[in-house]
């Protein structure tokens, strides 16, 4: 079931913008050989996801890149809240399909919300309050119509009609993590103590406070991830939080990762 969030107590460190939503670079001791950018929470903010393609491609095609191709992690919660949200599963898909980068899409705790409502329509009302709505209408479903006297089970039938197959494929196949160098990547975080093959999917989709509350929440990787809104990205030594809660703030937020440096990127 979905679970509500809150905006942890902790406060995130202050950053000062540079030029076209882009922060000064920071030396920091992890490294990553490839140029990877992560991108944080989408949430149906097409126009966003597609600004900050726009920039990262830009700022890509002026970069040197050292081991191959730039990789581009789409950190899950694509859907949801804001009204694109089939839009910004087609947009990734084609993401996929350009060669001046490598994609990874990780599946965000709302995706699972929208695989399982498609399977059992008795999610649908913890869904619905939590943003499934804009999903649903954004794939054509007229949700009072649909609703009106055969209820969740409606509901479901006419989204079961309304999503591509091909949507369907590319959410399923999402993975739960990624690492690159010194970097590992998933939507919530992982917990603490526990290695990485012997994690729960619930943990790396949902987890919060232990996460958040941990020195070092996966010793000898830096952890970024989204999930957890935040005013302005968390960066820290041991983990990265990058979820500014776009489709509330309008700001989508990346950050590139080269060498021993790190980068914002915001669409504000």
């Amino acid at each position: 079931m979905l679970k509500s969030h809150r905006t942890p107590l902790n406060r995130p460190l202050p950053r000062r913008a540079g030029p076209s939503g882009q922060s000064p670079t920071v030396q920091v001791r992890s490294h990553v050989e490839q140029t990877v950018y992560a991108i944080g929470d989408v949430h149906g903010r097409q126009d966003l996801f597609e600004k900050l393609i726009d920039q990262i491609r830009t700022d890509a095609a002026k970069t040197e890149h050292v081991g191959g191709r730039p990789v581009v992690v789409l950190l899950g919660d694509l859907i949801d809240r804001g009204p694109q949200s089939a839009g910004c599963i087609e947009r990734a898909m084609r993401l996929a399909e350009e060669d001046w980068c490598q994609i990874e899409s990780l599946k965000g705790n709302h995706e699972e919300a929208f695989e399982l409502f498609l399977e059992d329509n008795t999610v649908g009302p913890n869904w619905m309050q939590h943003g499934g709505g804009t999903t649903l209408t954004s794939y054509g479903v007229d949700i009072n119509k649909e609703a009106g006297g055969r209820g969740w089970t409606g509901l479901q039938a006419a989204f079961q009609r309304a999503v591509p197959e091909a949507h369907r494929a590319y959410v399923k196949s999402m993975k739960l993590w990624v690492e690159f160098g010194d970097y590992l990547f998933v939507h919530a975080g992982v917990r603490p103590g526990v290695p990485i093959e012997r994690q729960s999917p619930t943990d790396l989709l949902w987890i919060r406070q232990e996460f958040l509350a941990a020195e070092v929440p996966y010793p000898g990787k830096v952890v970024v991830h989204g999930h957890t809104p935040m005013r302005q990205p968390d960066l820290r030594r041991w983990r990265i939080g990058i979820d500014t809660g776009a489709y509330a703030s309008g700001i989508l937020s990346a950050i590139r990762l080269r060498g021993f440096e790190r980068t914002l990127i915001q669409t504000a």
